[in-house]
């Protein structure tokens, strides 16, 4: 027998983050299939230096930030006093388990049985957590008191950082099922840390393609072709490698120019990278920006190019099929499963200037092949990557009847 969801609490570590727009973009989609949601966030994004996604406005959830939170000590004894009441046999066992751990467990655990009270009153059926977070580590502990059914999204440095094991093993044990966003990521979680390939489903992150879409026009007749990155600016992301190789295009006589958005700490090191190579007019540096701009610069991209060192899949990259940009993205993890090579892009090897700059090269000299790359990235993104269906596969994993655990 199925179950019907009709209201979620979401634990997440940052909200709202301006650089993660995709879970915001999931809670919408969510609340406008009819779910309610309650957010709780370990804390505000200290990061976006006050930026709120404009999107946020359209969030019905009300955000309650669990750092600031703190409970008297008459709520907790009342918390457990009904905990024991409800659920004596769980709440005994789970209460005996964080005494032995001690410490900062302890509090996690009182805290827990309080929000499980509060949650239970407001007839949450469903908890679900990002990452393996501060947030998500209560959640577990929430859901362990209460019942009611737990699952997480576990998205890149959370699966392969090898410290995590212990901590995944534990969560995907309380939890009534697991959740990814590529196929690598299941294999990885079974070869790697023991999770059975059974317990993971596979869900895309997905994007909004009647946000993210064409403009119609003809970029390829453009006078200055324009090449687009969006990516925070952290080693990761493999930034350096894009300006190399747009210098190594500079000097064989190709006009174009590059803008990169997004900000990180390693701006500073980029600004002397492009100084030095005398990329000044050339590779352009334009800060983070909202999700209209970002739109707005590619739909008028004559390529998309994102050199991470390791990328899970890439919601950016997506965003820029969606707008029918045929993009040049290094073959890493889950991202030869949205983008196929020689079909809607070209994977090229990570941290290999040469393959990066042929590839660019390649794309900027043959328009024909860019039409036929951005149509085809257009058609996969609208087949497999969409919000509506990311929300129905998560919808389709809650209702499974996982039992009382």
């Amino acid at each position: 027998m199925r179950r019907v969801v009709r209201r979620v609490a979401y634990f997440l570590d940052l909200f709202p983050a301006v650089t993660d727009p995709f879970i915001l973009n999931e809670l919408l989609t969510l609340e406008r299939r009819g779910v309610a949601l309650e957010i709780y966030s370990w804390r505000p994004n200290p990061d976006d230096r006050g930026q709120v996604p404009p999107e946020l406005g359209r969030l019905k959830a009300p955000i309650t930030f669990l750092g600031q939170l703190e409970f008297r000590l008459t709520e907790k004894l009342t918390a457990l006093a009904w905990a024991l009441a409800r659920h004596p046999a769980r709440t005994l066992r789970w209460g005996a388990h964080y005494a032995l751990r001690g410490g900062r467990e302890r509090w996690y655990w009182a805290q827990a049985l309080c929000l499980a009270r509060r949650l239970e009153r407001e007839g949450v059926d469903q908890i679900h957590a990002h990452f393996l977070s501060v947030a998500g580590k209560m959640a577990t502990t929430v859901a362990q008191c209460t019942g009611i059914p737990f699952t997480f999204t576990l998205h890149a440095q959370e699966i392969y950082d090898s410290a995590s094991t212990g901590e995944l093993q534990f969560r995907c044990a309380a939890a009534a099922d697991v959740v990814t966003v590529s196929e690598y990521n299941r294999r990885w979680l079974a070869e790697r840390h023991g999770i059975p390939s059974e317990r993971v489903h596979v869900v895309h992150c997905g994007i909004d393609p009647s946000f993210f879409g064409p403009n119609g026009a003809h970029v390829a007749e453009a006078s200055e072709p324009l090449v687009v990155c969006v990516a925070r600016l952290q080693p990761i992301k493999g930034l350096e490698f894009l300006v190399e190789a747009c210098a190594s295009l500079k000097r064989r006589g190709y006009r174009f120019r590059c803008a990169i958005l997004g900000e990180g700490p390693e701006r500073p090191a980029l600004e002397r990278r492009i100084a030095e190579q005398q990329l000044g007019g050339v590779v352009e540096l334009m800060g983070q920006q909202p999700q209209e701009v970002v739109r707005q610069y590619l739909r008028k991209a004559t390529l998309f190019v994102l050199p991470s060192r390791s990328e899970s899949m890439g919601v950016a990259t997506m965003e820029a099929m969606a707008c029918q940009v045929p993009v040049v993205v290094t073959q890493v993890r889950g991202v030869p499963e949205l983008v196929k090579h020689e079909r809607c892009g070209l994977l090229v090897p990570p941290q290999d200037v040469g393959a990066l700059a042929a590839a660019i090269a390649r794309l900027l000299d043959d328009p024909a092949l860019r039409a036929r790359f951005g149509t085809a990235a257009r058609e996969k993104v609208l087949n497999e990557f969409t919000l509506d269906r990311q929300a129905e596969q998560l919808l389709e994993i809650w209702g499974r009847d996982s039992g009382d655990g």
